[in-house]
C-alpha cells in the first residue's frame, strides 16, 4: 500500500499544510514544535542524528500520504509525529505507516522496544496503535493545558517479542 521514503526539504510545504493549526501541530508533534511550523524548525528536527523522518508514499501513485518518525535510543525507540493527509484518512494509510515504522525500528535499527505518546481523546489513533500491537502503559501519562483545555497524553509500548508473535498471526485484509 505504501513505501517509506526519506523526508526531505521538498516535502516541507505539504507537511506544513497538514499541520494547519496550533491544535493540530500539538496533536501531531507535541510541544517540541511551535505553530506555525517553519522550515527552520523542520531543518533543526532533521539535523538530530537519532531522528529518522519518513514520508509515506502511495505505492501506486507515488503521492505523499503521510509522515512519521522513529527516534532511536539505546534499547528503546520512539515513534512520533505521525500524521496522514487529512484527505486520505480512514483509508488504511495510518496503519500501513505505523506498521512500516515499527518494522524499520525493530529490523533496521535493531531496537528491543518501542514507545509512543498519544492524546487520550484521539480514539482513532489509539485504536490504530493497539491493532499494531501497542499497549497502554497505565503508569506513565503526561498532562498539558492547551487553549484552556486539559489534554492527557498516554504512553503506549510494544516490545519486539510481542511484535514478532503478531507477525505469525494471519492479518485482516487492508483496503
Amino acid at each position: 500500500m505504501i513505501t517509506l521514503q526519506r523526508f526531505t526539504e521538498q516535502d516541507f510545504p505539504l507537511l506544513k499544510r497538514w499541520a494547519d493549526s496550533a491544535d493540530m501541530l500539538m496533536q501531531f508533534a507535541g510541544p517540541a514544535l511551535s505553530f506555525p511550523l517553519t522550515d527552520e524548525q523542520l531543518h533543526q528536527s532533521l539535523s538530530e542524528p537519532n531522528r529518522h523522518a519518513f514520508t509515506a508514499a502511495d505505492r501506486r501513485t507515488g503521492e505523499m500520504v503521510g509522515y512519521g518518525e522513529v527516534c532511536r535510543g539505546e534499547k528503546k525507540a520512539y515513534l512520533g509525529r505521525i500524521i496522514v493527509d487529512p484527505q486520505k484518512r480512514a483509508q488504511g494509510y495510518g496503519r500501513a505507516l505505523v506498521d512500516k515504522l515499527i518494522e524499520y525500528a525493530f529490523v533496521r535499527l535493531d531496537q528491543a522496544e518501542l514507545a509512543l505518546n498519544v492524546f487520550d481523546w484521539n480514539d482513532t489513533a489509539i485504536h490504530c496503535y493497539e491493532r499494531a500491537g501497542f499497549r497502554v502503559n497505565p503508569n506513565l501519562k503526561s498532562e498539558r493545558t492547551i487553549n484552556g483545555q486539559h489534554w492527557t497524553a498516554l504512553n503506549m509500548t510494544l516490545d519486539r517479542a510481542a511484535w514478532q508473535a503478531l507477525q505469525l498471526q494471519p492479518h485482516e485484509p487492508r483496503p
